[in-house]
């Protein structure tokens, strides 16, 4: 196993030391090629992606879902190719290159001072948003997420902290989330995954979904507001669109109650923006695995 990770570790330093010397127009197309041939030859969760597209989506014909499912992994391998570029890039750069709309729904929650939670999913540049938000001037902190490979656990953890993150590390977190909302500072949460059986099942694109509980649970015990972002990349990727809305459904002072109902509120939000341009969403992951 430690050899397949340690070359899966080179592939990922020659694909970075590529993208630092190429144009970005010649990197985005080495994405799209690799991405064709990873969905035709090896097939690499091809299945799974068409399955999810089929539950989201089960009045498109199987051609219409498998020119998706292209783009899907079309999608995901550039945006991969933009994420390494993200360290490099200034405040200023980040300014004139990413347009945040709603970004007063974060100023007015700060302005509470019991920090807040950012909820987004894995859509569009997910690794751009928190950048983008620090370059604003609001310090956002994630918490460093668990990969099967140590070295490219590493190497992620690496090119956020490069990017202006603070990192929590996971078998701390509770300490670092409370440190942070304290502090009046932002907590990120992808919060879009299937969190297995302890998870809380929510609608998602009429079927329910095991969705974590962590950003409702955290802003119920500590009284940090959500606001939920995603972003758009433009037709020629060189340029980004982050929305933001506040989720604030009716809360009824039972707990397990209001956890679920935030939890809808942002899933429900989730599938609004999905549903308008899903090719940017990461469909390769088994996001009905535990379902009811």
């Amino acid at each position: 196993m430690k050899i397949r990770q340690y070359i899966e570790y080179w592939i990922l330093l020659t694909i970075v030391f590529m993208v630092k010397i190429l144009p970005l127009f010649v990197s985005l197309w080495i994405a799209r090629m690799l991405a064709d041939f990873v969905f035709f030859v090896p097939k690499i969760r091809v299945k799974v992606t068409l399955e999810n597209l089929k539950t989201a989506f089960g009045d498109k014909s199987e051609k219409e879902l498998k020119i998706l499912a292209r783009r899907v992994y079309r999608n995901f391998l550039m945006m991969a190719i933009e994420s390494l570029l993200i360290p490099g890039m200034s405040d200023e750069k980040i300014k004139k290159t990413v347009t945040m709309v709603g970004l007063e729904h974060i100023e007015r929650a700060l302005k509470k001072g019991r920090g807040m939670i950012f909820v987004a999913c894995h859509y569009g540049n997910w690794e751009l948003m928190g950048t983008a938000i620090r370059a604003y001037g609001h310090p956002i902190t994630y918490i460093d997420g668990e990969q099967k490979n140590k070295f490219v656990e590493d190497f992620m953890s690496k090119l956020r902290l490069d990017s202006g993150i603070k990192l929590i590390e996971r078998k701390n977190a509770l300490r670092g989330v409370i440190k942070t909302v304290r502090n009046n500072e932002i907590l990120a949460l992808l919060s879009d995954q299937n969190a297995g059986p302890d998870g809380v099942f929510v609608n998602f694109f009429g079927k329910l979904a095991s969705t974590p509980q962590g950003a409702a649970a955290f802003s119920i015990r500590t009284g940090a507001p959500i606001v939920l972002g995603y972003n758009v990349p433009s037709n020629d990727r060189l340029h980004n669109t982050v929305y933001f809305f506040p989720i604030e459904p009716e809360l009824s002072g039972d707990e397990k109650k209001d956890i679920f109902a935030i939890t809808e509120a942002f899933t429900n939000k989730f599938e609004e923006f999905i549903k308008e341009k899903p090719e940017h969403y990461f469909w390769l992951h088994r996001r009905w695995k535990f379902s009811k």
